[in-house]
C-alpha cells in the first residue's frame, strides 16, 4: 500500500473538516498494515483513538497484520521490527480487553503475525478459535500449515 499517499488524503480530509470515522482510520491503518509500517500504524491508531474514534475488530486486524508485515521484512525474532511498540499478540489482547469478538481474519492475522517471528502456537491458537467460537476457514487452516513449515 501507498502509505504516504494515505496519509496525505487523510490529512486532507482533517483540513477540510471531514467527519473522520472507524471507517476512515480503518483504510488509514490498512495501507499501514500493507506496507508493512508497524510505527505508522501505531501513531494513527493512537492519533485516532485520542479524538474518540470507536475502533473495531478490523483496526485490530490491521495493526496485527502491520506488526507481522514488520517483523518479517526484518527477518529477526523480535515482537516488532525496530520499535517497542506492542507485539501482534499485544494487540490481539487488546481487542479482547476493549470488548471486542474475534473473528477468523483476526485470529489468522495473528497466526501470521506470531509465526513470522518463530512463534508457533498451535495448540493456543486452537484453544483461541473455540473459545470465541471461530469458525476456521480454508485460509486459516493455510495459515497453520505455513507456520509449522516456518
Amino acid at each position: 500500500g501507498d502509505l504516504r499517499c494515505a496519509e496525505r488524503h487523510f490529512a486532507d480530509a482533517l483540513a477540510a473538516g471531514a467527519d473522520i470515522n472507524t471507517i476512515t482510520m480503518n483504510a488509514l491503518l490498512d495501507a499501514a498494515a500493507k506496507s508493512g509500517n508497524a510505527t505508522a500504524a501505531e501513531y494513527w491508531y493512537d492519533f485516532c483513538r485520542n479524538r474518540g474514534i470507536e475502533h473495531d475488530v478490523m483496526t485490530f486486524t490491521s495493526l496485527i497484520q502491520a506488526t507481522g508485515k514488520a517483523a518479517m521484512a526484518a527477518r529477526r525474532p523480535s515482537a516488532r521490527a525496530g520499535a517497542a511498540g506492542p507485539s501482534a499478540k499485544e494487540w490481539f489482547f487488546e481487542a479482547l480487553d476493549a470488548g471486542l469478538r474475534p473473528d477468523v481474519v483476526m485470529l489468522t492475522a495473528l497466526v501470521n503475525a506470531e509465526s513470522a517471528v518463530g512463534r508457533y502456537y498451535p495448540e493456543e491458537w486452537m484453544d483461541m478459535a473455540s473459545k470465541y467460537r471461530i469458525k476456521l476457514t480454508g485460509v486459516a487452516y493455510s495459515a497453520l500449515v505455513s507456520a509449522a513449515a516456518r
